[in-house]
């Protein structure tokens, strides 16, 4: 009888813990899904503001970008965190739940750097094999072996926001200073390869 009600027990709390660890998983693939469409907004609306340079458009599209996904990334997990509590504290609870969502969400950014890489070698591939049969000069060969524009404000975004996120929360999380690391050599490392190989 005992065995038996340990094991109901047991099970109970696996079910408990696997729908927390899925909930913080979900959220924080979710803000990583929020950044992501964040970025293609502002891309597309910052064309309506007729900017008189491309580096002022630049300018403007990192800072919003930056600003909205640093609150994305560390500003809403705490909100929500802190909807339902009168007073903030940061306990070794706190650090469980809300604290893992932005270990979470800065680990979900790690694969952000790499993300254009594979849509980039398949559309450049593509475009190159169902080209190349109609170029009729030199210039048409030398368009298809283009790359696509190297764009530096989402690569700062990116760098800006790990860089904020790691000095905001790494003191109480140490973890995040690796990630931070291992983030900013990822995206060193592809932009390299995407800027010398395509």
């Amino acid at each position: 009888l005992r065995r038996a009600h340990a094991t109901a027990g047991c099970g109970a709390f696996v079910r408990a813990y696997s729908a927390a660890l899925a909930a913080q998983y979900g959220l924080a693939a979710l803000i990583t899904g929020v950044n992501k469409l964040l970025e293609r907004a502002f891309s597309r609306l910052i064309k309506l503001e007729r900017h008189t340079s491309r580096t002022r458009e630049d300018q403007a599209l990192m800072t919003r970008l930056f600003v909205s996904k640093l609150l994305n990334t560390a500003a809403l997990p705490l909100l929500v965190d802190a909807w339902g509590r009168s007073a903030w504290a940061a306990t070794p609870r706190w650090y469980a739940e809300t604290g893992l969502i932005v270990v979470n969400a800065m680990v979900f950014n790690l694969l952000m750097p790499l993300e254009p890489h594979p849509r980039a070698w398949l559309q450049a591939w593509w475009l190159r094999w169902r080209g190349a049969r109609a170029a009729l000069i030199q210039a048409d060969l030398d368009r298809l072996h283009e790359a696509a524009d190297f764009n530096l404000p989402k690569r700062y975004t990116v760098a800006l926001v790990t860089v904020f996120v790691c000095s905001a929360f790494g003191a109480g999380m140490p973890v995040l200073f690796p990630i931070g690391a291992l983030t900013l050599a990822v995206a060193r490392r592809a932009d390299k390869r995407l800027l010398l190989r395509h």
